[in-house]
C-alpha cells in the first residue's frame, strides 16, 4: 500500500511540474489558415501593417486592418489588405498592393498581378496573356469588361505617347475614350491622324471637323458654330449671286477669298472694271450689282461683259420708263425713253451682237406710239442689214437673232399707216414682263399693276393684256415687235467657271489644353480596373466611377 501510495504522489508532482513549466514557457500559437508556414505568415502580418501606416498616413482610414484579428486567415487579410487601400488614388492604391503583394497572397489575380507591374514601372505596357485569367468570365464578373477596356485604352495611349504605331481602331477608341482636351493635344501633336474619327457618338461631329474637315456637310457646320468654314464656303456662291453684303465680311475668308474682296471693293468705289474680273463670266451679276449698272467697260472695247452689261442697262432703263408711263410719270417717263434713245444711239455702231440690239430698240422707240406711219421707214432702215462696215454683217449673228429680226422688220412693215387705236407694239414691255412669258407670269404682273394703278394707267394695262392674249389666240397679225433680239444672251450668267473650294482648314480646337489629371486619365482608369479586379479576387463588391466603354464620352470629360 504504502509503495502505491508513494507512486501516486510522485506522479502528481510531475504533473504539477509540467503545469508551472508550461506556464512559464508558453507554446506559440498555431499558423492561420492560408498561410504555408510561420515564416510566411509573419512576413503576411508585417506586410498589412506597413500598408495600414502607409493608408493612415495618407489620412484614409484602415481601422479594420490595424484592429485584425491575430488568427485571422490568408483570404481574409488579403480582402482587408485590398479594402483598406481602395480609398486611395487608384495608381498609389495599386502601387501599395503591388508592395504587399509578395507577402499577402491573393490580393491580385495573376494577369492583374502582371498589369500592375507594368502600370508603376517605366516600361512599355503590354495587353498581357489573357489566357492565365481562369476564374473570370464575362457573364459572372461586371467589372472584367471595365478592367479590360481600361488596360487596353492604357497600352494604347502609351504607346501612342511614345510614337509607336496603334491600329485605327485603337485610334478611334481613344479619340473617343480620352479626355477631349487631351485629344485635341494629341491631334495637334500628329499622334492622332485622319482614321480615328469615330463613326458615331457625340464628339463624332467635331473631330471630322478636326480631322476631316472636308467632309463636314454644309448643314452640320451650324450645329459645330464653325462660323468661318461656312463663310469660306459661302463665300463663292454669295459672290456669284451678286450678294454685295460680302463685302463686309471677311472673317475666316483664305488669301485667295480676300484678295478678290479687294478687287471688288476697288470696282465698287471707281466703277472701273479691270480685264481680270470681266473675263470671268460668273462674276459678272457681282459686278453690275457693285457698278449699279454703270460699269466703265465701252461695249466697243469689250465684246463680253462691256456688251453684256450695256444691253442690259438699255433693257432696264426702257422698263422702268414703261413702267413711269403706265403710272402716269408723264416727265419722268419722257426722260427715260430719250435716255434709252441716246444711249442705243451711242451703241449703234458697235461691232457686236449689242450693236445690233442697239439698233432693235432704237427702230422700237421710233415707232412706239407712232400713230401716222411717219417712222416706220426710217424704223426698218435701222434694223436692215445695210452695207456699213461700222456694223457687224448680220450673218455673223446667231441664227435666233436673225430669225428675229426678219420678224420685227415684217411687224414695221405692216404698220406702213401707222399703228391702230389700241394698238401696242410690245405688251409684255408695258407690262414689265419678258417677251413671250408664260400666261401666269404676265397675268400676274397685270393684276398686280391693276391694284396700284389710276384709270389711265388700268387702261393701257389692259391694253397691253388685250394685246398678249390676242396674240396667244392668233388674232394679233403682226405679233409684238421683240426686245430683246436674243433674250437669252442677255440674262444672268450662268454659274460659269467659279473657283472651285480649296481644301478645308482644321477646325480650331474648342478645348484649353490638357491638365496633368486629364493627361493620367488612361493610367487613372486602368489603375481603377486593376483595383476592382483585386477586389473581385478577393470578395469585396467591385466599385463604380470606371469607364467600360470607349464610344461613351459619358465618364471622361
Amino acid at each position: 500500500m504504502s509503495s502505491s501510495r508513494e507512486e501516486a504522489i510522485q506522479r502528481e508532482l510531475q504533473r504539477r511540474r509540467a503545469l508551472q513549466a508550461g506556464r512559464n514557457h508558453p507554446q506559440p500559437p498555431a499558423v492561420p489558415a492560408g498561410f504555408t508556414s510561420r515564416a510566411v505568415w509573419e512576413a503576411a502580418s508585417h506586410a498589412a501593417d506597413a500598408l495600414a501606416a502607409a493608408v493612415r498616413d495618407a489620412e484614409y482610414p484602415a481601422d479594420a486592418l490595424v484592429h485584425r484579428r491575430a488568427d485571422v486567415p490568408a483570404h481574409e487579410l488579403a480582402r482587408l489588405a485590398v479594402d483598406a487601400a481602395s480609398p486611395l488614388p487608384p495608381v498609389t492604391a495599386v502601387r501599395l498592393l503591388l508592395d504587399a503583394f509578395p507577402s499577402i497572397p491573393g490580393l491580385f489575380p495573376e494577369l492583374e498581378a502582371s498589369r500592375a507591374t507594368e502600370l508603376v514601372g517605366s516600361g512599355i505596357p503590354t495587353l498581357g496573356d489573357d489566357s492565365v485569367r481562369d476564374d473570370f468570365s464575362d457573364g459572372a464578373v461586371p467589372g472584367l469588361r471595365a478592367a479590360d477596356t481600361a488596360w487596353q485604352c492604357h497600352v494604347s495611349y502609351e504607346r501612342l505617347r511614345r510614337h509607336l504605331p496603334i491600329s485605327p481602331a485603337e485610334q478611334r477608341a481613344l479619340a473617343t475614350y480620352l479626355p477631349e482636351p487631351l485629344v485635341d493635344d494629341l491631334i495637334e501633336a500628329r499622334r492622332l491622324g485622319v482614321k480615328a474619327v469615330p463613326m458615331y457618338g457625340t464628339r463624332a461631329l467635331y473631330l471630322l471637323a478636326r480631322l476631316r474637315p472636308g467632309d463636314v456637310a454644309d448643314d452640320d457646320l451650324t450645329e459645330l458654330g464653325w462660323t468661318d468654314e461656312r463663310a469660306r464656303r459661302d463665300f463663292w456662291y454669295r459672290v456669284r449671286n451678286g450678294d454685295v453684303t460680302v463685302l463686309d465680311h471677311r472673317r475666316g475668308l483664305d488669301p485667295e477669298q480676300l484678295s478678290l474682296l479687294d478687287d471688288l471693293d476697288r470696282v465698287k468705289a471707281t466703277r472701273r472694271v479691270p480685264s481680270t474680273l470681266t473675263s470671268q463670266t460668273w462674276l459678272w451679276r457681282m459686278l453690275e450689282h457693285l457698278t449699279q449698272g454703270q460699269a466703265q467697260s465701252q461695249a466697243g472695247q469689250d465684246h463680253g461683259f462691256g456688251s453684256w452689261i450695256s444691253v442690259r442697262r438699255l433693257l432696264r432703263v426702257l422698263r422702268v420708263a414703261h413702267q413711269q408711263e403706265i403710272r402716269g410719270n408723264t416727265m419722268n417717263a419722257v426722260k427715260l425713253f430719250e435716255q434709252v434713245r441716246a444711249q442705243a444711239v451711242q451703241n449703234i455702231g458697235v461691232l457686236s451682237p449689242a450693236g445690233w440690239e442697239a439698233r432693235n430698240i432704237a427702230a422700237y422707240l421710233l415707232v412706239r406710239k407712232d400713230r401716222s406711219g411717219r417712222y416706220v421707214k426710217d424704223a426698218l432702215a435701222e434694223i436692215s442689214p445695210g452695207l456699213d462696215s461700222r456694223h457687224l454683217p448680220e450673218d455673223k449673228l446667231p441664227s435666233s437673232t436673225r430669225r428675229n429680226l426678219d420678224h420685227n422688220r415684217a411687224v414695221l412693215r405692216t404698220l406702213n399707216s401707222g399703228l391702230e387705236s389700241g394698238h401696242v407694239l410690245n405688251p409684255f414691255l408695258v407690262l414689265g414682263v419678258p417677251d413671250q412669258a408664260p400666261t401666269d407670269v404676265w397675268r400676274s404682273a397685270w393684276l398686280t399693276l391693276r391694284r396700284d394703278l389710276d384709270e389711265d394707267g388700268e387702261a393701257l394695262a389692259n391694253e397691253a393684256k388685250d394685246a398678249v392674249q390676242a396674240m396667244e389666240r392668233g388674232h394679233a397679225a403682226p405679233g409684238p415687235f421683240l426686245v430683246p433680239l436674243n433674250q437669252q444672251r442677255w440674262q444672268e450668267p450662268s454659274a460659269g467657271a467659279m473657283p472651285a473650294l480649296g481644301a478645308a482648314q482644321p477646325m480650331p480646337r474648342r478645348n484649353p489644353p490638357a491638365t496633368a489629371e486629364q493627361k493620367a486619365y488612361a493610367m487613372d482608369q486602368a489603375a481603377k480596373g486593376l483595383i476592382n479586379a483585386a477586389r473581385h479576387h478577393t470578395g469585396l463588391p467591385v466599385l463604380t466611377g470606371i469607364n467600360d466603354d470607349p464610344t461613351s464620352e459619358g465618364g471622361n470629360q
